[in-house]
């Protein structure tokens, strides 16, 4: 992972790229520019939220899980060996579908495994 240098501006520029089908993109070159920030990020993702909530019981089986973050996290490092939902019962990991918002804020975990009713 190669980190872009403090207080120096970049442009994201493109312009030849094609779909699936073999088109090209159809419009004029775009560019976006920015700046970075004259300081490194060293503070830690910490989890601000957690739905349900730690110990909650009684939930439904068709739940769905999201765990919320005070800054946004890096979505390559967001994987099922990395997030992961256990269940008590059955002693292992439920198959989940994992996403995370656009804004990398959110993650939401969708059981794929149905889950068994009165887990821990």
């Amino acid at each position: 992972k190669t980190l872009l240098q403090q207080n120096e501006g970049y442009d994201v520029r493109v312009a030849a790229v094609f779909d699936r089908a073999g088109n090209t993109y159809a419009g004029a070159e775009v560019v976006a520019s920015f700046v970075t920030k004259d300081t490194i990020d060293l503070i830690r993702p910490r989890v601000s939220l957690t739905d349900p909530r730690d110990e909650q019981r009684g939930l439904a089986t068709d739940i769905f899980a999201r765990v919320a973050f005070d800054e946004p996290v890096d979505p390559v490092s967001v994987s099922s060996s990395t997030v992961t939902l256990y269940d008590y019962s059955r002693g292992r990991n439920i198959t989940t579908d994992i996403s995370l918002s656009d804004d990398r804020l959110l993650l939401n975990l969708q059981p794929i495994d149905v889950l068994l009713p009165l887990g821990r």
